[in-house]
């Protein structure tokens, strides 16, 4: 719980999301022009992530069995 109690601000609003494999667990919140999106990777795999918000994309990479946070300023 610490994880999104310290990123996620009081208030912000769920977006939604979509994802290409089954193998990352992802969720989205938007607050004053931010977007934290969430990232669960269960496997004992590192996975690429490609984070994409209109013409724009990053390359992240999941750690095994990993949560990570990714803080986009619209």
């Amino acid at each position: 719980m610490w994880h999104f109690t310290h990123f996620l601000k009081a208030a912000a609003q769920r977006i939604g999301v979509t994802r290409y494999t089954d193998k990352i667990e992802v969720t989205a919140f938007e607050k004053d022009g931010r977007i934290t999106v969430v990232l669960l990777n269960r496997t004992e795999e590192e996975i690429p992530v490609y984070l994409r918000l209109g013409e724009y994309c990053a390359e992240l990479t999941s750690k095994a069995k990993s949560i990570m946070t990714a803080e986009i300023e619209k």
